[in-house]
């Protein structure tokens, strides 16, 4: 358990080293690659390095801390189609030609209708296209790409938190053990998951395609409040703990 917190821990200390997401500037001119000559004029921006994508660009993400929210995320850059794109392997083509890696058309199926849709990369970004549907003429997100230092951290800091855990496991439970127990459980379910992400970031590092927050179960609307409370009970024992094997051996000393 502490082994996936540290992991959580480090790749979100990694992830502060995350480039921007593109300008407006920028997806205009990425808009042009996508659909030259009626480029798109409107666009969706959320800057933000952790929080829900429905989070307004002038928003406050810190109102989401304790109650979670759906769709979190790194923030993302949203480009509409002005007109309908069916095919899109013309637009890997032009992808390719302005410098970005591209995966293979894949069929999708969305709502129960049948689609398309392209993952490409450049850079510090991911980017995902996906051609008209019955809801619109098609779209891409930019998302920001996940820096290398999230995974080299996450993985010192999941050593770390194994010794901690191997340490704090091989010391008494103490009185307060049922507050521990009782964190572990509430902060299972959000851990299983976080270390589900944290085994597709490895897999995706190299590809194409967006890749999940670690963390991100932590902050999912059902998952919120129960990761709250875990983490503050967890703390809680792991401090008696401690606290308890410092004064045995100050006792010790001092006899």
């Amino acid at each position: 358990m502490l082994a996936a917190l540290g992991a959580m821990l480090g790749a979100w200390l990694g992830w502060q080293q995350a480039g921007d997401l593109p300008t407006i500037a920028e997806a205009t001119e990425l808009a042009g690659a996508l659909t030259p000559g009626v480029p798109a004029t409107e666009f969706t921006r959320r800057t933000h390095l952790s929080g829900s994508e429905h989070t307004a660009e002038s928003g406050d993400p810190s109102a989401e801390i304790v109650g979670g929210a759906e769709e979190w995320g790194a923030g993302f850059v949203d480009i509409p189609f002005p007109q309908p794109v069916t095919d899109l392997v013309p637009v890997r083509e032009r992808l390719r030609a302005a410098g970005w890696r591209t995966g293979e058309v894949t069929a999708t199926e969305l709502g129960g209708a049948p689609g398309s849709e392209l993952t490409a990369a450049r850079g510090d970004w991911r980017m995902v296209v996906v051609a008209t549907d019955r809801w619109s003429s098609g779209w891409a997100r930019v998302e920001r790409a996940e820096p290398p230092a999230a995974l080299v951290l996450s993985l010192l800091l999941a050593v770390a938190g194994a010794v901690l855990g191997w340490f704090v496991a091989r010391r008494p439970a103490g009185p307060r053990w049922a507050l521990g127990a009782a964190g572990l459980v509430m902060l299972t379910p959000a851990t299983l998951l976080a270390i589900v992400n944290v085994a597709r970031d490895v897999a995706g590092f190299g590809g194409t395609g967006p890749v999940p927050l670690p963390w991100e179960p932590f902050g999912a609307l059902y998952f919120r409040p129960l990761t709250v409370l875990g983490l503050a009970l967890a703390a809680v024992w792991v401090t008696t703990v401690l606290a308890g094997r410092r004064a045995a051996a100050g006792a010790v000393t001092t006899s």
